[in-house]
């Protein structure tokens, strides 16, 4: 892959984004507090297999993924084991300095694959425009426009730079692969890097990975394209990981340590599905 080009094109923010790109749409999840000792979590059951937890930041909440037919009583036993790691990586998360809100102002650091720019603002007439240079992101908007119209956006932006770099790593890996991703999305998301629907054979990512180091991106595309050949993370799929990226693990420790900004990335740490 060459880094340079992609990153040289993505920086002039001219993209136009891949046909096979569409959003997915999003079912209704039903949720339920529960109390375990001195623990409250937030169980979510949701169309997953197995039982997940997750200690999000700032406070150290407790959610739970649950399969939606499964009951309390097991979900209650899964909190209950796991008591000691709950408060611990609460008490750690708790402890962390994190930092202020972005208020879009000029001066305000924005992370693009993994460096730092600073934020200028430049007033203008008509639709917002975001450029990278070597050091700055520059955003033309109108004067009068909001923190939060500024960060839309500066987030529009940044859907496209990671639709141009996401599309030419699928060009990529498919071919080296042998499979085919039907469609991709991108969006928000709380526990996930990326995720990948084997029998529809679309994935999703996360649009935080654009903070990240490039090749993170690259190790979350080659991750989400090995489970259309296996579903699950056993030996077979590292496997097929040790052969196409040698060098995944350490990729994956890096992806995984907390972002430039001082936030952590989803999951208390990342998970990739």
């Amino acid at each position: 892959m060459d880094w340079n080009a992609l990153l040289g094109g993505a920086g002039r923010g001219q993209v136009s984004p891949k046909k096979r790109t569409k959003s997915a749409s999003v079912s209704a999840v039903r949720k339920v507090q529960i109390e375990v000792g001195s623990v409250t979590a937030i169980v979510m059951f949701k169309k997953v297999k197995n039982l997940r937890m997750t200690i999000r930041p700032p406070h150290g909440d407790v959610l739970i993924s649950a399969p939606t037919r499964m009951t309390l009583a097991p979900i209650r036993a899964f909190v209950e084991s796991r008591i000691d790691w709950i408060k611990q990586h609460q008490s750690e998360i708790r402890s962390r300095k994190y930092p202020k809100p972005i208020e879009y102002e000029s001066g305000d650091a924005i992370f693009v694959w993994g460096h730092a720019y600073s934020l200028v603002v430049l007033p203008q007439k008509g639709k917002p425009r975001v450029e990278l240079t070597d050091s700055e992101l520059l955003l033309s908007i109108r004067p009068s426009s909001t923190a939060l119209q500024k960060e839309k956006a500066i987030q529009a932006w940044i859907k496209e730079l990671l639709v141009e770099a996401i599309g030419s790593l699928l060009q990529e890996w498919e071919p080296k692969m042998n499979v085919k991703a039907q469609s991709f999305s991108i969006r928000q998301m709380k526990t996930r890097w990326g995720s990948c629907n084997t029998r529809a054979h679309t994935i999703r990512f996360n649009t935080g990975l654009v903070k990240k180091p490039i090749e993170c991106l690259e190790y979350v595309v080659v991750h989400e394209l090995v489970h259309l050949l296996e579903r699950s993370h056993n030996a077979r799929f590292k496997g097929f990981m040790d052969r196409f990226l040698p060098e995944w693990r350490l990729v994956q420790k890096r992806l995984n340590q907390p972002l430039l900004d001082g936030t952590m990335g989803p999951a208390h740490g990342g998970n990739v599905d």
